[in-house]
């Protein structure tokens, strides 16, 4: 057996097997890893003989689960928006706040004056606080750039995190994230041809007009790329059901 295995004892293990107790928790378990790699799992005190004799190593009774997967982030971004947690709790709405000033626009103004090196070193510390709690992959979205150079800055970045840590990073482009102040009806298109290599689309934003996801979604209809779209400001009635 390669100097690489260990036994992991004492643990609770949280194995996900169907027909077993909740989350297919094993109590008294171990885990037997070599070279990376889970050899196998089971109750302590049905460990094969061959794993005697291995490096071993009590878990205290800690829980172990599979890798976590977070599917919805926003790391890479400039500025700050601290002081608009203590306006919302003071009852200030998320409208209110945009127009002072504050709200998406404010951070794309300071993502674009970001620069790459910036922007990678402000998103590493929040990356590294997802992997201390076990996530493995995630989702990274762009969305405060909005316009060509800025968008697929933020898509570097994000690609590059991947690289920097040992997680599986999957970007989302969000370019329709909110109007930018230099909105233009052939933006959002010219905006999708360039960043198609890096990543599936997604629009979300509650302070477009039903016109302008209608204008939009045609876009993305030409394009022949999916649309997913969430619209918590509209009614069901609002939705887009009747766009390409």
């Amino acid at each position: 057996m390669n100097i690489s295995t260990i036994v992991f004892r004492n643990a609770k293990l949280a194995t996900m097997v169907h027909g077993r107790s909740s989350y297919g928790m094993i109590e008294n378990g171990a885990l037997v890893i070599s070279a990376d790699r889970i050899k196998w799992v089971g109750p302590e005190k049905e460990l094969p003989d061959k794993f005697a004799g291995l490096p071993e190593k009590s878990l205290n009774d800690c829980l172990v689960t599979p890798a976590l997967i977070d599917c919805h982030t926003h790391l890479v971004y400039g500025g700050s928006r601290a002081t608009e947690f203590e306006l919302r709790l003071q009852g200030a709405s998320y409208e209110e706040i945009a127009k002072n000033g504050g709200g998406i626009l404010s951070t794309v103004k300071a993502t674009r004056e970001a620069s790459e090196d910036k922007l990678l070193a402000q998103a590493l510390p929040r990356l590294d606080a997802l992997l201390a709690e076990g996530v493995t992959t995630i989702e990274i979205k762009s969305g405060y750039g909005l316009d060509i150079e800025t968008e697929i800055k933020m898509l570097r970045v994000a690609r590059q995190l991947g690289k920097e840590r040992n997680v599986r990073v999957k970007t989302t482009f969000l370019g329709a994230h909110a109007i930018p102040p230099e909105f233009l009806k052939n933006l959002i298109l010219t905006l999708i041809s360039s960043v198609k290599r890096f990543c599936r689309r997604f629009m979300s934003h509650r302070t477009f007009r039903l016109k302008n996801l209608r204008m939009l979604s045609m876009v993305f209809a030409k394009t022949l790329l999916f649309l997913q779209s969430r619209f918590p400001g509209f009614s069901k009635k609002q939705q887009l059901w009747d766009c390409p």
